[in-house]
């Protein structure tokens, strides 16, 4: 049951990431039509998904495939698509609060749990980019070293 619900690549989680998704553009509409505003706890909830859902989507190491020749879930790219568990949970449950009437202040708490999963990726961001090792990412955690018959890097 737990696999269900949290494991990320579960159809539950891609439902509430989606989910979260299309109460955010109900907002927006209703912001745009003037039944309702939207405040900065708001705002900075719908660029959370946006922020999150891009780092997932974006191919961090391109040249690393999986069986069905998409790009690997490796390194920090699978840090980021572990983000989507909880951001699809949280950010559907403020919004769904958010279209019942909630103000901005009980938006700002979920908007506090967010702050720890952007420090964490600021951080792996930071790594990534001064990164200039040719190895692939999880070489040693996954075992890579094993299937290859010369070592990929040289003393």
């Amino acid at each position: 049951m737990l696999k269900l619900f949290f494991n990320r690549s579960s159809f539950m989680v891609a439902f509430m990431n989606g989910v979260a998704a299309f109460e955010m553009g109900w907002l927006i509409w209703r912001a745009w039509t003037g039944k309702s505003s939207l405040g900065a706890a708001t705002l900075f909830l719908m660029v959370s998904w946006w922020g999150i859902n891009l780092l997932n989507w974006i191919p961090w190491y391109p040249e690393n495939k999986d069986s069905d020749g998409k790009p690997a879930k490796l390194g920090i790219r699978l840090h980021f698509h572990k983000c989507v568990v909880p951001i699809g949970y949280i950010l559907t449950l403020a919004f769904t609060l958010k279209l019942l009437g909630a103000s901005e202040l009980a938006m700002l708490p979920f908007g506090l749990l967010f702050l720890p999963i952007f420090y964490v990726a600021g951080i792996l961001l930071y790594f990534h980019f001064r990164d200039r090792s040719s190895l692939t990412p999880g070489y040693f955690s996954h075992n890579f070293y094993l299937k290859d018959k010369d070592p990929t890097c040289t003393p």
